[in-house]
């Protein structure tokens, strides 16, 4: 079923009270609906009472014959809008266009819908602009999809809360899927300006590329809101792959030219080179072994057999005399620059 307005439509009938009409036939230089309108559709339709003051227009629809107007729907009539019970005689039917359901262009050639806008094909707007006006709520654009209409996507304006002026949305100059607010989807080759990401990224990773002349960075800022400090965590400058890993708990970073303190932690001498050590830095408690001590001096040093026994070599008396509380009945033995005699004086001390 349609609703159908067609030309030269027109019937008689000589049908009383509120029910349908007979349609009896078509008056001369006319059609009748079956001919215009089509069995069982609807169409608009407007009734007079020849010689009389009533009268009906409204939406009525065809039986499967076309043979009688069921009047469906009622605009104007004589009767304060309502159905009119006609009275006998013939009365004139026929097909038009209530002033109510026309759209025409008002004093300054625009066109108002007042409901929705259905296009059975394209849709052509020679002044190339389109607006889309409501009243008491946001305007929509739906697109319906190629499958009965079953979805659409739907275009909403902003909030009359959330403007701050009138705001133009530039559409992409190639054939392309626009990024949806919530939507799971892989931008490309886009720039993101001082982005903000307000959920962790999970099972990826994150690639910090700067061109070809300098390293990708993060910059961190301070908790205040309108603080500029920040650190920057710059990436080498370096032709080859490094993994920092970070600590396993939380801690602190510590850095190559910061004062800090450094606890629990392995230095290996062999690859490390420790500057400005002084005697004030080495606890008394420390146990150094023997062997991890260096010469004196070239001729001057001090030899552990590996028992316990130390000899001396190029040791003169006036030397040993600088160790604290050594007499000088031991600098004598020392003297004789012998093993034995080193030993005895050694004991002696001791």
């Amino acid at each position: 079923m349609a609703l159908v307005v067609n030309d030269r439509v027109r019937e008689t009938s000589t049908t009383t009270g509120t029910g349908a009409m007979t349609l009896g036939g078509a008056e001369q230089s006319f059609i009748t609906f079956a001919a215009g309108i089509g069995n069982s559709n609807e169409t608009y339709y407007a009734i007079s009472l020849r010689g009389g003051a009533e009268f009906e227009t409204g939406r009525g629809t065809l039986n499967g014959s076309s043979t009688t107007l069921t009047r469906t729907e009622v605009f104007k009539s004589s009767n304060s809008d309502n159905a009119v019970s006609f009275s006998a005689g013939t009365k004139d039917i026929f097909c038009t266009l209530p002033a109510s359901k026309a759209v025409f262009e008002d004093a300054s050639s625009n066109v108002t819908v007042p409901a929705d806008l259905t296009v059975a094909d394209d849709l052509l707007v020679s002044g190339g602009v389109i607006d889309v006006k409501n009243t008491g709520a946001q305007s929509v654009v739906r697109f319906y999809c190629e499958s009965s209409n079953a979805h659409y996507a739907e275009i909403k304006a902003p909030a009359h809360s959330a403007f701050s002026g009138n705001v133009s949305l530039t559409l992409p100059a190639v054939t392309d899927t626009l990024v949806g607010l919530a939507a799971t989807q892989t931008l490309t080759n886009k720039t993101l300006t001082t982005p903000t990401l307000t959920t962790p990224i999970a099972n990826a990773g994150i690639q910090l590329k700067n061109g070809a002349t300098s390293a990708g960075f993060l910059e961190f800022f301070e908790d205040s809101d309108n603080g500029t400090n920040k650190a920057t965590l710059i990436g080498p400058a370096s032709t080859a792959d490094v993994t920092l890993t970070l600590p396993s708990a939380t801690d602190t970073l510590a850095g190559i030219a910061a004062t800090q303190t450094i606890t629990n932690k392995s230095i290996d001498s062999d690859n490390n080179t420790i500057t400005n050590l002084v005697n004030a830095d080495i606890k008394s408690s420390a146990a150094i072994a023997f062997s991890k001590m260096a010469d004196l001096t070239a001729s001057r040093a001090l030899v552990s057999d590996g028992s316990g026994d130390v000899s001396v070599s190029a040791v003169t008396s006036t030397e040993v005399g600088y160790l604290d509380g050594v007499t000088s009945a031991i600098q004598t033995q020392i003297d004789t620059k012998t093993t034995a005699g080193f030993a005895v004086a050694m004991a002696i001390a001791l």
